[in-house]
């Protein structure tokens, strides 16, 4: 994320992150590690900021599926999902307005 980031641009992370034991409810739990390596010269260097912050699905799952039932399509959200390597043009054509919401798929 950081190697194709603008100077003094951001980072978002959302969602949960969060590292614990396998569960029936979580049976891939244990694969979230507790700390992840990080870049921090080049993230300085670049003068990035960085976020973040938990999602509570469970607060608007009703409202949303109340919203889809009535006919909204959730697929409004985003307009493309690209691998990494595509992370510069797709940058640009979102800088150009020609894009709403890329997801970048790591592998």
């Amino acid at each position: 994320m950081i190697a194709v980031v603008a100077n003094g641009g951001g980072l978002g992370q959302i969602g949960v992150y969060h590292a614990q034991n396998a569960t029936p409810r979580a049976p891939r739990a244990n694969t979230t590690v507790a700390s992840v390596p990080f870049p921090i010269s080049d993230f300085w260097l670049k003068e990035l900021n960085l976020r973040g912050g938990i999602v509570y699905p469970k607060r608007l799952a009703s409202a949303l599926s109340r919203e889809i039932q009535a006919g909204a399509s959730p697929s409004f959200i985003k307009s493309a999902i690209i691998g990494i390597e595509d992370a510069p043009e797709f940058y640009r054509r979102f800088d150009e307005k020609k894009e709403i919401k890329v997801f970048i798929h790591f592998p």
